[in-house]
C-alpha cells in the first residue's frame, strides 16, 4: 500500500516558556482549559500551559519531538493514541495514587498511562427531526437506504471519528484481520454520509433537521443540544456503543517528573474528577467519582451498553485502516 499523511488543519502554537508544566490535551478548549488551570493553581500552586489540538495531531507531535520533548504530560488521548505512544516507548511509567479502585479496563500493565474518563461515542437524534420508530438501532443500520444523507462522518484526524470507525470494523474481525464484508460495510457507510466540512454548517444541520442524525462523543451531543436549544436523545445501540477512555501519562524525557506526578495524582483523584464531572457533565472512570457525582452523572453512566473492543488490536491496525479508508473508500 502507498503511505499517506492526513493533513491536519490545526496549527499548534508555540509553547510558553513561563509555564511550570506543559500539558498537551485535545480537550483543553478555552472553557475547560481555563477551569483546569485555575483549579491546578489553587490546589497545587503551579502554572499549567495547555497546548490543545486534535488527538492525532498531538500524538504525531509527541512522536516528532521524541528526541527533544517539549511537553511534560499528555492528557486526553484515547486508547489507540495512548497505546501507540506506549508501544513507541514515549511514556514514562507512573502509578497514580487513584489507580486503586479503578476497573482493570482503565489500567495498563506497565503503568505507562492510566485512564480517567469514559466517553461513549454515540448515535443521537432530535425527536423534532426523527420519529422514534425511524431511528437506527445499530451502527450498521446507517448503511441502509433510508439513512442516506442523514448523517455526517467526521474527519479522519478526529478521535471521535476513529473510535466509531474502529467500532464498526471490530464487528467484522476474523483473527487479526477485517473481513471483506467489513470493508463493504465501510464503503456503504461512507456512501450514505453527507459531505460537509464546515462545522458551523453541520451544527446548523442538526438544528434545522437537514442532518437529523448526529455521530458524536457523548458530552458533545449535550453541548450541541444546549447551544441549539434542542433536545437530543442517545441511542443505546444493538451490539454496543464504542466507549473510549481518555488517558493521562508522563512524557518520557521530561525534566519535571516530580511535578508531573503531582499533577497526575491530583487530576485523576475522585475528588477532582467528581468536581469536573459535575461542572461539565463528563462521566469519570473511577467508580468512587461516579458515586460521589450528581444524579445526572450517575444516570449518564448507565445510558448505553459498551461494545467490547480490543483497543490494542485497534491500535496495531488503525494506521492501515485509515490508509485504506482514505485511498480506497473516501471520495
Amino acid at each position: 500500500m502507498k503511505k499517506f499523511l492526513i493533513v491536519l488543519a490545526t496549527v499548534i502554537p508555540a509553547i510558553a516558556l513561563s509555564a511550570d508544566l506543559v500539558v498537551y490535551s485535545p480537550q483543553a478548549d478555552a472553557q475547560r482549559g481555563d477551569f483546569i488551570k485555575t483549579e491546578a493553581e489553587n490546589a497545587l500552586g503551579i502554572n499549567i500551559e495547555f497546548i490543545t489540538a486534535g488527538g492525532g495531531s498531538l500524538h504525531d507531535r509527541i512522536v516528532a519531538e521524541a528526541k527533544n520533548p517539549q511537553a511534560d504530560v499528555i492528557m486526553g488521548l484515547t486508547q489507540p493514541g495512548m497505546y501507540s505512544l506506549q508501544m513507541k516507548g514515549l511514556l514514562q511509567p507512573y502509578s497514580p495514587v487513584w489507580k486503586s479502585g479503578l476497573p482493570d479496563a482503565y489500567k495498563t500493565a506497565d503503568d505507562s498511562f492510566t485512564m480517567f474518563w469514559q466517553t461513549p461515542i454515540v448515535i443521537a437524534y432530535s425527536p423534532k427531526c426523527l420519529a422514534a420508530d425511524k431511528v437506527p438501532t445499530a451502527w450498521t443500520d446507517l448503511i441502509k437506504p433510508e439513512y442516506k444523507h442523514t448523517f455526517v462522518i467526521g474527519g479522519l484526524g478526529s478521535q471521535t471519528t476513529r473510535a466509531y470507525l474502529a467500532g464498526i470494523l471490530s464487528q467484522y474481525r476474523s483473527g487479526d484481520d477485517v473481513t471483506d464484508a467489513g470493508w463493504d460495510t465501510m464503503k456503504q457507510f461512507y456512501g450514505n454520509s453527507l459531505s460537509e466540512n464546515d462545522w458551523s454548517e453541520v451544527v446548523k444541520g442538526w438544528s434545522d433537521c437537514s442532518i437529523p442524525i448526529m455521530l458524536n462523543w457523548f458530552g458533545g451531543v449535550f453541548k450541541v443540544a444546549d447551544s441549539a436549544g434542542l433536545e437530543f436523545k442517545v441511542v443505546n445501540t444493538k451490539g454496543g456503543t464504542p466507549v473510549i477512555a481518555e488517558g493521562i501519562g508522563i512524557i518520557k524525557g521530561t525534566d519535571k517528573t516530580a511535578l508531573a506526578q503531582r499533577f497526575v495524582d491530583w487530576w485523576g483523584s475522585p475528588v477532582f474528577m467528581t468536581k469536573y464531572a459535575n461542572k461539565f457533565g463528563q462521566v469519570p472512570a473511577h467508580p468512587q467519582a461516579i458515586a460521589n457525582a450528581d444524579e445526572s452523572i450517575r444516570i449518564k453512566a448507565k445510558m448505553v451498553t459498551a461494545q467490547p473492543i480490543d483497543w490494542l488490536w485497534v491500535t496495531e491496525n488503525q494506521s492501515d485502516w485509515l490508509e485504506t479508508i482514505e485511498l480506497d473508500i473516501m471520495e
